[in-house]
């Protein structure tokens, strides 16, 4: 079943021009673009239905996941946002929202240029992205907090506040929807963070940060690093100054990922991770998903692998209740 906004999305979704590609993608810290260093490593940027480079992503090393996490940390032990009133905060949430709704069509462009996916897939991704934004403003507004009278002359009372800064890790199978659910899950209730997205779809990510600045959130609330997760992702998860990890993506990762928030010697670390089923394969490797978190998983191949990958999927599920794939070379 197909929700009613869902179908009047996909119906009315359209690309009516092009729009400019950054370049070269860095990193987005304290507000502004990260100028890249001399002799940084540099991720060529494919689109998938193509196969040809259409961008360069400049690789976020140790020292500048630590510029990030230092932006965020500011923010939130001395800058405004935390210690905005709820209807100030729902303001600026909304302010996004609006935004994101009006460069809706960039971002749907950005997306599918960036992850091969259909535009009437994209459409509906970009309309949740900004739901998110309105839905989580207003699960924040409707925190409230407890009392006890459980012991004579006594009342106890119980507050909710904002746990610090959180490193905020975001699949390539459907950015804009699961990372901006990331984002949108955390900072309403005055919480900052660092985002690191997925190398491989850096486009639609780096705008999607930049609009909620224009949109008017406060430098440092949200900082973006780019980069593989051996490197980019293990700086962050094993920054001390970062509170809380939250993650979608493959399972193994994810382990890997709750062990480190578990051992770190910070006492107030959290890890909250949700499944994804993204696959990608090389001529070197394939990787079967584990878990699904959506109905269908995502694959990205290339056209030297399409045959021996069908093979391997079809006996990977060989029984007519089993799914079949549905896959065409790009």
């Amino acid at each position: 079943m197909v929700c009613r906004l869902c179908l009047e999305t996909i119906v009315t979704a359209r690309i009516t021009r092009t729009f400019p590609l950054n370049q070269h993608v860095t990193s987005f810290i304290d507000g502004a673009a990260v100028t890249p260093k001399p002799n940084g490593h540099d991720i060529e940027v494919v689109n998938p239905t193509t196969e040809q480079v259409i961008s360069r992503l400049r690789e976020a090393d140790a020292a500048e996941v630590d510029a990030a996490v230092s932006s965020a940390r500011r923010a939130f032990d001395s800058g405004r946002w935390p210690r905005m009133d709820i209807t100030e905060r729902k303001d600026v949430l909304y302010s996004i929202r609006d935004h994101l709704r009006k460069n809706a069509e960039e971002l749907a462009y950005l997306e599918c240029l960036n992850t091969g996916l259909p535009l009437h897939s994209v459409a509906v991704h970009v309309q949740r992205m900004a739901r998110n934004f309105e839905f989580f403003a207003e699960v924040a507004s409707n925190v409230h907090g407890e009392t006890y009278t459980q012991t004579a002359g006594y009342l106890t009372y119980v507050t909710r506040e904002p746990k610090g800064v959180a490193g905020c890790i975001a699949p390539w199978n459907a950015p804009l929807a699961l990372a901006s659910m990331r984002v949108a899950t955390c900072i309403p209730w005055g919480n900052t963070c660092v985002l690191k997205p997925s190398e491989y779809t850096p486009l639609s990510m780096r705008r999607m940060v930049e609009i909620f600045h224009e949109a008017g959130l406060p430098p440092g609330v949200v900082n973006l690093v780019n980069g593989r997760g051996a490197v980019t992702g293990d700086a962050l998860v094993n920054h001390p100054g970062i509170d809380m990890v939250g993650f979608t993506g493959g399972t193994s990762t994810g382990r890997a990922i709750a062990a480190t928030a578990v051992n770190s010697a910070s006492p107030a670390r959290a890890f909250w991770c949700s499944a994804a089923s993204p696959m990608h394969s090389s001529s070197a490797s394939w990787l079967a998903p584990e878990r699904s978190g959506s109905a269908t998983p995502c694959c990205r191949r290339p056209r030297s692998v399409h045959s021996p990958f069908v093979s391997t999927w079809s006996a990977y599920c060989p029984t007519s209740t089993s799914p079949k794939p549905m896959v065409r070379p790009c």
